[in-house]
């Protein structure tokens, strides 16, 4: 295998999960989010070169998919937990429908900027590359995101 081959084949093994999970995040749908990760992963295939920050660029790469994708689907109920895996009287699945239930509730731009930055562990700086966006505006968005998801899980208390 070559070098190249292996930085690829490590970097996806490594993110792709939080790859997946932002596509879902924008597409609200498995199959979607799915192709727009193999969507970005044969885009870096086909570069002759690989970009400096590969992170950033295959987030981005992703982003643009799942956007595409989104625009087609009219159903976005996104499944962050995998909650059929947890058992239906579970204390964690009824937290884990609260919280999907709120971020569900956030605007795109608030939600966006939550997922990555908590699930992905990305700061503002490289969520603002990614969105082609302000860092103090994506900081905003997840400021305000967070804020909302507090009121909304302190108002859902049994």
């Amino acid at each position: 295998m070559s070098r190249r081959a292996d930085i690829i084949r490590k970097f996806y093994e490594q993110h792709r999960q939080g790859l997946f999970s932002y596509a879902l995040t924008v597409t609200g749908d498995r199959a979607r989010a799915e192709d727009a990760v193999h969507a970005a992963i044969e885009k870096i295939i086909a570069r002759p070169i690989l970009p400096l920050n590969l992170k950033l660029y295959a987030f981005r790469c992703v982003r643009n998919a799942a956007v595409s994708a989104w625009r087609k689907n009219e159903s976005r109920r996104v499944d962050y937990f995998e909650l059929e895996s947890l058992p239906a009287d579970s204390p964690d699945r009824w937290r884990a429908e609260r919280v999907e239930t709120a971020l569900s509730k956030l605007g795109d731009d608030e939600r966006e900027a939550v997922t990555l930055k908590i699930f992905d562990d990305l700061t503002f700086r490289e969520i603002a590359a990614i969105r082609g966006a302000n860092q103090n505006t994506v900081a905003s968005h997840y400021r305000r995101g967070i804020e909302k998801l507090r009121e909304l899980l302190a108002e859902d208390k049994p």
